[in-house]
């Protein structure tokens, strides 16, 4: 049997030490190790003797490289007898002395300024700076110039070389503010990886069915995307990341809000199986995505219409290197999807309610593209009315993009409830109903329903005169009642909903009555009619 162990390298010029430890059966007809046109015999005395016992010892040869010629290290072992074995390990390149001319101090301090000099070029987005993108080249020279170690000897050739590419990359500021990611025009390079065109600068994690790649460029129709103003997408299995890979950072600013949008789909079992996420530069993750990304399949990879808006609004933390994930949370080959024309843009810095302060028995209307959580306020959902009187629901859990009443039954207590969230996701849409209520996330202009107002001091839902629209503002809702022609729907001052109780735990009455005349012992489910001790009455539906 014979073995044959090879490798190719190129040195730089000088002389060489290869030293190895190794042993071989005493039946071999030959065991060798090669540089080049030198050899030297191998030790095979078996597992017995040898420099360190169990037949190990050491050998080596010297060698010399022009500098430019490939120098070529070779083990091999021959035997004419069955079952014979070697064993090596420890193999050693040791450099003896260069020729070549040596890098001076001056050389080093050359490179250390060019290396200062493009570092103090700023990475970014805004005009003035320098996208990654656009810098690719200059980026790769500056990396290269970056990786000589000045700490040990370097070839003088190899120092100054480096000096004077980076001094002579082309760099190409920002005429303007420029997008994070390109508008969907995916750069694209031929791989070896199944003969697939990549796209540039995504980090790929490799897909689990053996065909040796996961995410791949797709252009035109190909992806079904001819509806959309690229015709361009990217097609993707288990994980990509934009902002990993060198050179294709996403350098951006402190404390500012960014939005990054694209259209979606998918085949096979990859319905609600994407996330979206932002990794800042301690690696901690900004979820955009409230649920699952809603992906549905894409009809016969051609229809236009199966493809889904996806826009995120995320706030940054600390300057610096951020990636963008589009991922799935389980290793399902079947899951694919095609992304495309992506953007990632400075989004208008906003506090959701921008401190508006919600008074005692006061009511307001709110959608938030998070899941909210304000500490004294109620949220309440709206389904039902009685007569013009609304039926409200409190919700625990209150849910992102629906729409709610908040009420401040709290006593004695006035609380701002303006929340500033770091990451949100509004799955595409401007405007969600749940029930009676209808939220925007844009200013709206209806000319029917009814908007929250006050009236000669009573806060109620008021019709919308269809000749004079309203516009409801972002982040608020409105009441959309079917067939209903009544003026105004009471709130607040004849009913809380199942907070009533709450409500009423330090208001006298004297006598509870149900709805047909009845007087009742305690409230019940239903409607009540409470006889206050000044007089008044007050209706209250315990639901």
């Amino acid at each position: 049997a014979n073995i044959a162990v090879t490798q190719e390298v190129t040195l730089p010029a000088g002389e060489y030490l290869l030293q190895i430890t190794a042993r071989g059966a005493t039946a071999l007809d030959t065991y060798t190790m090669s540089v080049g046109e030198t050899s030297l015999d191998l030790p095979k005395e078996g597992s017995t003797g040898g420099t360190f016992g169990r037949g190990w010892s050491d050998k080596y040869i010297t060698f010399e490289s022009d500098g430019t010629t490939p120098t070529t290290i070779a083990i091999k072992a021959q035997s004419t007898t069955n079952q014979q074995w070697v064993s090596f390990n420890r193999l050693r390149l040791i450099r003896l002395k260069l020729n070549a001319e040596m890098a001076t101090a001056e050389d080093y301090a050359a490179l250390e300024a060019a290396i200062e000099t493009a570092e103090a070029k700023t990475l970014g987005f805004d005009a003035d700076e320098y996208a990654p993108y656009n810098n690719i080249e200059a980026l790769q020279v500056l990396a290269a110039a970056k990786a000589i170690d000045t700490q040990v000897e370097n070839e003088k050739a190899g120092v100054v070389n480096a000096t004077e590419a980076l001094t002579n990359a082309p760099w190409t500021a920002n005429t303007a503010e420029v997008n994070a990611i390109f508008d969907g025009g995916f750069k694209t390079d031929y791989s070896s990886q199944s003969g697939q065109v990549q796209p540039i600068g995504w980090y790929r994690i490799q897909g689990t069915d053996g065909d040796g790649y996961n995410v791949r460029y797709m252009g035109g129709t190909d992806a079904g995307l001819a509806a959309t103003s690229t015709g361009k997408a990217m097609f993707t299995k288990t994980a990509a990341y934009y902002g990993w890979a060198d050179g294709y950072t996403m350098p951006l600013n402190e404390n500012t809000y960014y939005e990054v949008t694209f259209v979606y789909g998918g085949w096979g079992d990859c319905k609600k199986d994407g996330f979206v996420t932002i990794t800042d530069p301690q690696g901690n993750n900004i979820e955009l995505s409230i649920d699952r990304l809603p992906l549905d399949a894409v009809d016969g990879n051609t229809n236009p219409n199966s493809w889904k808006q996806y826009r995120g609004v995320f706030k940054t933390g600390d300057a610096g290197n951020y990636v963008l994930g589009l991922r799935k949370d389980n290793e399902r080959v079947q899951s694919q999807y095609v992304y495309g024309d992506f953007k990632l843009v400075k989004a208008t810095p906003t506090t959701i309610d921008e401190d508006k302060t919600l008074a005692v028995g006061k009511y307001a209307t709110r959608i938030y593209p998070f899941a909210p959580t304000i500490d004294g306020i109620n949220f309440y959902s709206c389904a039902t009315a009685d007569g013009n009187t609304l039926s409200l629901v409190k919700v625990e859990t209150p849910q992102a993009c629906v729409p709610y009443i908040l009420g401040n039954d709290a006593e004695n207590a006035t609380e701002a409830i303006n929340i500033e969230q770091t990451g949100f996701d509004m799955h595409g849409k401007d405007t969600y109903t749940d029930g009676f209520l209808t939220g925007v996330f844009a200013p709206t202009t209806i000319t029917e329903g009814y908007v929250l107002q006050t009236q000669e001091g009573k806060q109620a839902f008021y019709i919308v005169n269809s000749e004079k629209p309203i516009t409801v503002p972002a982040y608020r809702a409105y009441l959309t009642v079917s067939g209903s022609d009544v003026k105004s729907f009471n709130l607040g001052d004849d009913t809380t909903g199942i907070s009533a109780l709450e409500a009423l735990t330090n208001n006298a009455f004297e006598a509870i009555y149900s709805a047909d005349g009845v007087k009742l012992n305690r409230i019940e489910k239903g409607v009540n009619i409470l006889k206050m001790s000044d007089g008044t009455t007050r209706k209250v539906i315990l639901k």
